[in-house]
This record gives structure tokens, sequence and C-alpha cells, in this order.
């Protein structure tokens, strides 16, 4: 018997793909081949409407999510191709599922990894072509169900969570966490700014975001620095306008942040350039970032991971100098870290 030679992954996008029709085998052969890895990864759709209960004319914009209309996909992948990707687990186990913890690392898991990841590709490139900025990038927990063919046994499922979702140690809604979020709510308190931009880098880093999640990173870290500073001065008996302007310039601009934390914050009994990781933090975190916004530098997850780890890590010394001066303040907080995010497995 002739050896196949495409391995095919089928699964529907929430997105209207406008471009022509024709996953099945009768259809002409793909059109996109975005490149992965340098091998090229054919991409084929087509487009669904079936009935979704919405009354009238829907738009592309007005369907953001996929409600009314979804794209099913196919990726193609030649059969060298995949015997290339390593193994790394139980292979090719008819109806096998991978847990949300395993990060799909057998064959089958990585080509449907490489498939997103060349979906990717074409989604910047059509996000861009159609001006559809709404469309992100997806990753497998987005879609959840995929069908895939390997050989003559023909398509198989294959889903990333055959479970409930499993949560890392300190996430998830407990009880005493939900009689606070009710109270909060209940007297129209804010949502804490620091931990809402370290969820955003967290979700930039899930969606390949890089350049994005080292700006908020820096962004979380530059409002975190000035504005403890602050409550620390005001602990001191200054006014919240007196400690501001002492570190503003005579137009009412802050310095640099960099000045901030190491030529102002002694005057508040806080020596940054003692810490003892301040190299790590200027060479991995301060000196990435500016790359990112004055040269245009793409880092990779791994330099992001780091970065923002570093950024944390500073903040989490700072808070300890500062100790009492800051208590009471909403900089005085706990971070969720990459691996105990709902869903970490994204971040591994």
């Amino acid at each position: 018997m002739a050896r196949m030679q495409h391995v095919l992954v089928r699964f529907e996008i929430p997105y209207h793909i406008e471009v022509p029709d024709g996953i099945e085998s009768d259809d002409d052969g793909p059109m996109f081949f975005p490149q992965v890895f340098g091998h090229p990864f054919g991409l084929s759709f087509e487009r669904t409407s079936g009935d979704s209960g919405i009354e009238g004319t829907v738009t592309v914009k007005r369907d953001r999510l996929g409600k009314a209309t979804r794209s099913k996909v196919q990726g193609t992948i030649h059969h060298d191709v995949y015997k290339s990707i390593p193994a790394g687990g139980p292979d090719e186990i008819p109806g096998a599922v991978a847990m949300m913890g395993s990060s799909m690392q057998d064959r089958e898991g990585r080509a449907i990894k490489s498939v997103i990841m060349a979906l990717n590709k074409f989604l910047q490139h059509y996000r861009q072509n159609t001006g559809y900025h709404w469309i992100r990038p997806l990753v497998v927990e987005d879609i959840i169900r995929f069908r895939i063919r390997t050989d003559e046994r023909g398509f198989r499922n294959r889903s990333v969570t055959g479970g409930p979702l499993e949560l890392g140690a300190k996430t998830g809604l407990t009880e005493n966490k939900a009689r606070q979020m009710a109270e909060a709510l209940k007297n129209n308190e804010s949502a804490n700014t620091y931990l809402q931009l370290h969820l955003d880098v967290l979700n930039k880093v899930d969606l390949g975001e890089f350049r994005t999640a080292i700006i908020l990173s820096f962004n979380l870290f530059e409002s975190w620095a000035k504005n403890a500073f602050v409550a620390a001065k005001i602990s001191s008996e200054n006014t919240e306008l007196e400690a501001r302007e002492s570190i503003q310039d005579d137009s009412g601009q802050y310095y640099a942040i960099y000045n901030i934390v190491t030529d102002h914050y002694p005057k508040a009994g806080v020596e940054f350039e003692d810490y003892c990781r301040f190299d790590q933090w200027y060479d991995d975190f301060y000196e990435i970032r500016n790359k990112v916004v004055h040269e245009g530098y793409l880092p990779d997850k791994e330099t992001v991971r780091s970065a923002h780890e570093e950024c944390l890590d500073a903040i989490r010394h700072l808070q300890k100098e500062f100790g009492s001066d800051i208590e009471g303040s909403s900089e005085k907080l706990d971070f969720i870290s990459f691996d105990e995010s709902p869903f970490a497995s994204r971040h591994k």
C-alpha cells in the first residue's frame, strides 16, 4: 500500500475568513503555505453559516467571535515533515486526549500546535490586508477540538482537555475571594491597576504578542515605582502634591523611571542600586524594553518571560524595602506567577 503523502488537521475558528473555499479531497490544494520551522504548512478554509438563531443581517464586523458564521480550517503537513517532529510522548494513540497539563508534547500534539503557528502567521497577513483589527492570534485552548488524520485509519478526534480544568494553587475563585469580590463590587471599588497590567502581560505572552507584553510589563513597573514612592513620602507627612512634584521637572513631567529609582528613591530610604539583582533588572528588563521601543526589537517568549519576572522580582524587593511606608496602599499586593495562571500550560 502506498504511503500517505500528507497529514491533515481540521478544526474550526471563530473568524469569517474570506478566501476561496476548499478543504475536501476533490477541491484544489491549499492556496496558502506559511513557513513554520523552515517547512511549508498548507492552509485551506471553508466558511460555515448554519442556523445561528440570529435574525437579520450580520456583518463581519458585528460577528467578531463567530457566533453567526465561522470558518473550517484544514492544515496540510507533508508526511516527511510530520515524521521529523519529535514524538516526546505517547504517539498516535487512537482517540487520544491531551490533558491541559501535558502541553500536547507528543507528535500529534506538536503537529497541531505547528498548524496553529502557521494559522497565526496567516492571520497576521489577513488582518493587515482586510483591516479587521479585532482578529488576534489563537492558541489551542481557543479551539479545544481537533480532528487529525495521520494514516489510513482516517480522521480521529483530538481534544486539548478531556476532563475538568485544573487550576494552579493560587488561582480560581475561592469562597473567600468571592466574598471579597462581592464586597468590592458593592462598594464600587475599581480593579487593581497593577494586577490588571500583570494579567494583560500574561495574556499577551499567551498570544505571542511579545513586543506588547514587554511594553505592558514596563508600564506596570513604571506606574508602580512612581506611586510607591509617592505613597512612602505621604507616610512621611508629605502631601501627595509635594511627593509628586519631587519627581517631576519644572514642566510637570515625571523624570525617567531609571532616574527616579536610582536618584530619588534614596530620599525615601530605599537604595535600589544595592538590590542584588539590579544588574539583571537593568540588562534583562530595562534595556530589553528600550530595544523594543527604540529599535523595533522583537523578543522571543523566553526573553519576555525573563524580563517580566525581573519586573515582578524588583517590585517584590521594593515592597520589602518600603515596608510599612506603603502598607494599606494599592502598591502592596501579590502577583500571580506564570505557572499559577489558569492556563499555565500555554506558557511552558
